[in-house]
């Protein structure tokens, strides 16, 4: 099995936000949870010589013997001899009956528990899986691993009845350590960081009251992204007036002051403009001379422009041009 990718980290934390317990287990899921929270200091006498979190330790030891604590951490061989069942003959030191603690110090170093250090959703559901084996990951990865999602949506059926021999109608009796982490999270007994949510309903569909507390969770995500939408829009109109409250600051101090004549008062400077145009186009009308006898644009009817070849810029270009030679 590879590694914990980034990949693997998605899955892990969609999958264990939106686990719910199934109905009907809910009371079993609630026995063991606190059974394990009751033997609490005996777990984090384990955890502590590791450096890991106890309810790890606690939901191994529910899933691998029981919560019975006669029994190795192992495999839930008896202490009272060395285990033979995978892995078989350990402690390899001491000798039996062994201790509980000593024993399952012992199982989870051989496991590499010691030297791990993230335990965040993904990396602690990446660890308990790898201690039961990536049989199913490897060879039925349509079969979510009953040792973690047992008792939740996540899983219906399917598992290993022995070593190496899978069983697609077996249906698992043990609640899963992910479902057991969320109901230990959920009664103030875990400090399990949480990964992001998600939105995304139950399958196969379930009815209940977790149901509805995950409908209102989704609307009120729902709620928070429609707020920060509407936060970033506003955020966005803000910059604009800004930008255009700077251009107009750097106006000319003349332009900015220029008064706004009401509506109906002239412009005198337009109309003295206006006046002087017109005298100098009577001016120039001397000077151009009158129409020839004999000249082809005396008697020009009015082309498909109309009245604009009226204007008096056509009429003095035309009375400028020479007469046609014959």
């Amino acid at each position: 099995m590879a590694g914990l990718t980034q990949k693997l980290r998605q899955e892990y934390s969609l999958l264990y936000e939106s686990c719910l317990t199934r109905p009907a287990r809910k009371a079993a899921v609630d026995q063991v949870a606190r059974r394990l929270a009751a033997s609490r200091p005996r777990y984090e006498k384990v955890a502590k010589a590791l450096s890991m979190p106890w309810y790890v330790v606690a939901v191994i030891h529910s899933l691998e013997a029981g919560g019975d604590f006669t029994r190795h951490l192992h495999n839930g061989d008896p202490l009272g001899a060395r285990t033979t069942h995978v892995p078989a003959g350990r402690p390899k030191t001491g000798a039996p009956p062994f201790t509980w603690e000593a024993s399952a110090i012992d199982a989870l170093t051989y496991r590499g528990f010691g030297k791990w250090t993230d335990w965040s959703i993904p990396g602690t559901l990446y660890k308990l899986e790898g201690y039961n084996g990536w049989g199913y990951r490897d060879h039925h990865p349509k079969v979510h691993s009953p040792y973690l999602w047992s008792f939740s949506n996540h899983y219906t059926r399917g598992k290993y009845v022995a070593d190496g021999r899978f069983s697609p109608t077996a249906i698992s009796q043990q609640c899963g350590a992910a479902v057991l982490l969320r109901r230990l999270q959920a009664g103030g007994k875990a400090a399990v960081q949480a990964g992001p949510r998600v939105l995304q309903l139950a399958n196969p569909h379930m009815t209940g009251p977790d149901i509805e507390e995950l409908q209102r969770l989704l609307a009120k995500n729902v709620r928070l992204v429609r707020r920060r939408q509407a936060g970033r829009r506003v955020r966005r109109a803000d910059r604009r007036r800004s930008r255009a409250s700077e251009v107009g600051a750097r106006l000319s101090p003349e332009r900015g002051q220029q008064r706004l004549r009401p509506a109906g008062e002239s412009d005198p400077r337009g109309e003295k403009a206006a006046t002087g145009r017109v005298q100098a186009a009577a001016d120039e009308t001397p000077r151009a001379g009158p129409l020839r006898a004999g000249d082809p644009q005396t008697d020009r009817q009015l082309g498909a422009l109309g009245l604009q070849e009226q204007r008096p810029d056509r009429l003095f270009a035309e009375r400028l041009r020479p007469p046609e030679r014959t």
